[in-house]
């Protein structure tokens, strides 16, 4: 299930100690989207207990993604578009702000920066070797796919 809040709205939903707010970037999705590992591994990977973030560029990315019909790309952005909206998980789609971000890696890795800076717990679940490794110099705990096993893997420390 989609819920739509501002970034504000997000935070005053979270507790700073307690809940970890988890980005999930569109290559995770596709992996998810993919079958294989499934939402459940990535939520147990980040001993999850928070709040499960998409930002408005992610699902823009998704929905496009849909329109090449046919591609396997297609195929696994219409199942985790499916996931997202009919799942009885809650995730959070950040409505957009006036900012604007060259691409959905910028805008996860600056809100995620931001938050990280107020205080609270961040995990951004991503498969772009990129964004990780902007991700670990700045201190922010990144989860990827070990592919060689199928399965999310922590990288970092969620305080």
């Amino acid at each position: 299930m989609i819920r739509e809040v501002t970034l504000e709205e997000l935070v005053s939903q979270a507790s700073r100690r307690s809940d970890l707010l988890l980005f999930l970037d569109t290559s995770a999705l596709l992996a998810i989207g993919s079958g294989r590992p499934s939402l459940e591994n990535l939520l147990e990977t980040a001993e999850f207990k928070g709040i499960i973030v998409i930002t408005d560029s992610v699902k823009r990315e998704l929905e496009q993604l849909l329109q090449a019909r046919g591609s396997s790309n297609s195929i696994k952005a219409k199942v985790a578009l499916s996931l997202l909206e009919s799942s009885e998980t809650v995730f959070y789609l950040v409505k957009p702000s006036n900012t604007h971000y060259s691409s959905a890696d910028d805008e996860i890795y600056m809100k995620a920066l931001n938050l990280a800076r107020r205080g609270y717990r961040i995990a951004v679940a991503t498969l772009d070797k990129g964004l990780r490794r902007r991700l670990r110099q700045s201190g922010i705990a990144a989860i990827f796919l070990r592919r060689s096993e199928n399965r999310f893997e922590l990288e970092g420390y969620v305080e």
